[in-house]
């Protein structure tokens, strides 16, 4: 595979995931909005990979729902 587009399925794997993880814990896209003070829109963004999220806050975020950072972009089961 080349380097592309691994950081393309990286990508998606995110969205997905995030959307999934939100929606295990019982969370709104307004609620995950409010704990990474982000708007809805943003958590949206993620969600359909319109936007990545910083290194920072992706960090956040997988330390929020307590999996490594390689599952949320995909690299890890």
């Amino acid at each position: 595979m080349g380097f592309w587009f691994k950081i393309i399925i990286m990508k998606v794997e995110f969205g997905k995931r995030l959307a999934e993880l939100r929606k295990d814990r019982g969370l709104t896209k307004s609620q995950l909005a409010e704990v990474f003070y982000v708007t809805r829109t943003t958590i949206y963004h993620w969600e359909k990979e319109i936007q990545q999220p910083s290194f920072e806050v992706l960090v956040d975020i997988a330390q929020f729902f307590q999996v490594s950072v390689g599952y949320l972009l995909g690299t890890e089961d």
